[in-house]
């Protein structure tokens, strides 16, 4: 009988010696775990505390940014016309670009686009060299604003957003080529504004066509329209411009009208130079 007391007080004391050891690892692995419970949270608040560092540190650098007077930009466009008979092949600096910016405050900037073409411009080469845009933009309210000089008008789906990335192919495609002489520019006043909908609008008064400078019947409005280049004042133009876009659909239609006649300044009287006085761009 005492054996048996004995053999039982020894195994309750090993059973209370392995609860007591199980308790101590409970206790110890809870331990550990607060103590990587508290490294995750100093970890936590060192990534916490950089984060807000490189935070302030990108306003500061946006902020700076942002008051930067000058922008400068541009860009390049190369072209390979590749033929089944290569002795046709061509490769062509098509256009050469740079952009030239200041801001003068929040509400007035201006904007400023100069264009080499074809690489060498010169009176026996193709090449050209061009003042496509240069304006003062005010800034009249949130969604409105005036511009003032030489700027492009907002006609065609590509005229405003001409550059090559945006071309629906290599080339130009015809209608932004040889109906809508892109890149249209004139020189003028224009106000435009847009909605948080999606709808937009643009009007203002600008020079006109020269229809004395009619010599291109496959492009009329390419030789017609004057780019601020000595252009015959006689006459001005209007133009107005509604669109309506939402990711996936663009709506939209312009009106461009005036005189183009410009008082027959250029025209030549002589019975083979029919006159155009009157006529309407």
């Amino acid at each position: 009988m005492g054996k048996i007391i004995f053999v039982f007080v020894l195994v309750c004391l090993v059973s209370g010696m392995q609860a007591l050891t199980k308790e101590i690892d409970i206790k110890t692995e809870i331990d550990q775990l607060k103590k990587i419970n508290i490294e995750q949270a100093m970890q936590i608040q060192q990534i916490q505390k950089l984060t807000n560092e490189f935070i302030t540190q990108k306003e500061k650098y946006l902020i700076k940014s942002s008051n930067s007077d000058v922008t400068i930009g541009g860009y390049g466009e190369i072209g390979l016309n590749s033929y089944k008979d290569s002795s046709r092949n061509q490769i062509d600096l098509k256009r050469f670009v740079l952009f030239f910016g200041h801001r003068f405050n929040d509400e007035i900037t201006f904007n400023s686009e100069v264009e080499w073409e074809h690489a060498i411009a010169s009176a026996s080469d193709a090449g050209e060299t061009e003042i496509e845009q240069a304006y003062l933009n005010f800034q009249l309210a949130k969604n409105i604003s005036l511009k003032a000089g030489l700027f492009l008008m907002p006609l065609g789906f590509i005229n405003e957003s001409h550059e090559s990335p945006v071309f629906y192919g290599v080339e130009r495609n015809q209608i932004e080529t040889l109906i809508i002489p892109t890149t249209w520019r004139e020189g003028g006043v224009g106000f435009s504004g847009e909605s948080d909908s999606g709808f937009g609008w643009a009007a203002g008064l600008v020079t006109g066509f020269n229809f004395a400078k009619f010599d291109n019947t496959s492009a009329p409005l390419r030789g017609v329209h004057q780019e601020l280049q000595l252009a015959k004042a006689h006459d001005v133009s209007s133009y107005v411009a509604l669109k309506y876009q939402v990711p996936g659909v663009t709506l939209g239609g312009a009106i461009f009208t005036g005189n183009s006649g410009q008082g027959n300044a250029n025209f030549k009287n002589n019975s083979t130079q029919p006159d155009f006085s009157g006529v309407d761009g």
